[in-house]
């Protein structure tokens, strides 16, 4: 498949854009409030192109495979008992970089796979994966906002140097715990049922394992930032969540304009395909993609950008 027809297929057909862009009127005809949902004609209008940027930008082939080299703190260790202190710390900014790198990377496939997903859904005019999806990407979006804020800090103001650079210990500890707790942090084996109680009896983790980091704790710090566009981040994922979750907005998509047949009686038609309502999260799940993508893709290029110079930072710095 050539590369104009991977971008080809990471659109939202014209047919379905057109659709949910016209509901947008309908809905604030019937009176819907949507002055809250900061640059919609960002987000949702320029959908697509926010998609080809980021497929063009960050995942050129994403059928290439990578390889990816991790250094225990045992290794490390016994490594740096041979070497001089310069060589020691070059160890240490090539281990950082080269899991940088494996960040960037597994958070350009996941981020690949969610919107190859959200953009057959939506086409297929499915209603309630669309948000699902969304949400998962919104939340992806988060945690690499806030990931990227510590690794850029580190890596950017080490690649500028010609020389060796240290960095304070709690610096160095705050990156190398961030990049772990990325990428190994998890949730399972950490559940309890509704006593208190365990319900694994061991973790199923071989060896151990690291808590990830709480998901509504990254979507605060990304909705509570600039970019958080006043709190719409944190308004959409509540939105989404009651979409996906047992709750009135996953089933208000299935009925239509409620009719009064009488003073206190009230008759809805459901709509298997859809009622009147549906648009409106629709519109939702639209700018949840194209917010992510757009903020996905700016950090993922500004990591890739910073690992590339740190490559370039150390094949010159520790040269001699």
């Amino acid at each position: 498949m050539s590369f104009k027809d991977n971008v080809a297929m990471l659109q939202i057909s014209s047919e379905v854009l057109e659709s949910i862009l016209k509901t947008r009127q309908n809905i604030k005809a019937k009176g819907y409030d949507l002055d809250w949902l900061k640059n919609s004609d960002i987000y949702v209008s320029g959908i697509n192109e926010h998609l080809q940027e980021f497929f063009r930008s960050v995942v050129r082939n994403p059928k290439d495979k990578s390889t990816w080299q991790i250094l225990t703190p045992d290794a490390f260790n016994r490594y740096g008992k041979e070497l001089t202190a310069p060589k020691k710390l070059e160890l240490f900014w090539r281990d950082m970089t080269n899991q940088a790198n494996a960040y960037s990377i597994l958070a350009a496939f996941k981020t690949d796979s969610l919107l190859r997903s959200l953009v057959r859904a939506a086409n297929a005019k499915d209603l309630v994966a669309p948000s699902m999806l969304a949400r998962g990407l919104l939340e992806h979006a988060s945690s690499v906002y806030s990931n990227a804020e510590v690794i850029l800090s580190a890596l950017e103001r080490v690649a500028i140097h010609p020389n060796p650079v240290v960095i304070s210990e709690e610096k160095a500890s705050s990156l190398e715990s961030t990049l772990v707790r990325s990428i190994w942090g998890t949730r399972i084996g950490r559940g309890l049922d509704a006593k208190k109680n365990p319900i694994w009896e061991a973790s199923p983790y071989l060896g151990n394992s690291m808590d990830a980091t709480n998901i509504m704790t990254q979507l605060q710090k990304l909705s509570a930032s600039k970019a958080g566009l006043d709190h719409s981040v944190l308004r959409i994922y509540e939105w989404l969540s009651d979409i996906v979750h047992p709750a009135t907005q996953g089933y208000r998509i299935f009925w239509d304009d409620p009719i009064e047949i009488v003073e206190g009686h009230t008759q809805y038609t459901l709509c298997p395909q859809g009622g009147s309502d549906s648009g409106y999260m629709q519109i939702l799940a639209l700018w949840a993609t194209g917010y992510s993508t757009v903020v996905l893709t700016n950090l993922l290029m500004k990591i890739n950008s910073a690992v590339g110079n740190m490559y370039k930072h150390l094949d010159t710095a520790y040269a001699s």
